[in-house]
C-alpha cells in the first residue's frame, strides 16, 4: 500500500515537473510535510471540504477543543509544533453520512510550484454500492509544512486533482 501511495505521489510529482517549463518562476522546491493527527471526527459540522491554516499555539489548541471532546482524548500537549518555523494545515472532508470516508497523507514532502505548496493526500470516498454504516463523520487530517517563501496552499489527490486550496493572507 505504502509503494502504492509513494508511486502515485511520484507520478503526480512527474506530472508536475513536466508541466514546469523553464524559468525560475516554475522550478519545484521540495519540502516537509509532516502528519501531526489523522482523526476520523474533527467535529466539523459543514458539508463540504475544508483547509485552514493554523499559525500559532492558540488556534491550534482552538482546533483541538472540539477533537478532545469527540473522542475523549487530548492531544494538545502530544504535538510539537515549532509555530516561528512551521504552520500547520487543518484539511477535512467536511461532514459525512456514512463511513467509508477517509484521508491520508500521501508522502511526506510538499512541493512548492508557481508560488503554491502543493501537499498530496489519498482522497478516499465509498463506492457507490457498497454497503455502508450510518454514521456522522468529519476525516481530518493536521499536517505542518515549513513556513516558505509560497502564497498560497493546494491540497492534491491521488489523482492529481485539486480538492482544495486557500491563498494565504
Amino acid at each position: 500500500m505504502i509503494v502504492k501511495k509513494l508511486f502515485l505521489y511520484f507520478i503526480i510529482l512527474a506530472g508536475l515537473n513536466a508541466c514546469a517549463g523553464s524559468g525560475d518562476q516554475f522550478m519545484l522546491k521540495k519540502m516537509s510535510a509532516r502528519l501531526i493527527l489523522s482523526s476520523m471526527d474533527c467535529g466539523v459540522s459543514t458539508e463540504g471540504p475544508g483547509l485552514s491554516v493554523l499559525s500559532s499555539r492558540k488556534e491550534l489548541d482552538e482546533a483541538m477543543v472540539r477533537i478532545t471532546r469527540l473522542t475523549g482524548h487530548d492531544f494538545s500537549g502530544q504535538i510539537d509544533v515549532s509555530f516561528d518555523r512551521e504552520q500547520i494545515m487543518r484539511i477535512n472532508m467536511g461532514q459525512q453520512r456514512t463511513g467509508g470516508y477517509s484521508l491520508t497523507l500521501i508522502a511526506e514532502q510538499a512541493i512548492v510550484k508557481d508560488g503554491w505548496a502543493i501537499i498530496p493526500v489519498q482522497w478516499n470516498t465509498p463506492a457507490k454500492d457498497r454497503m455502508l454504516i450510518q454514521v456522522l463523520t468529519s476525516p481530518c487530517l493536521f499536517v505542518a509544512i515549513p513556513r516558505a517563501d509560497y502564497e498560497g496552499i493546494r491540497v492534491v489527490d491521488q489523482d492529481g486533482s485539486v480538492r482544495l486550496q486557500s491563498p494565504l493572507n
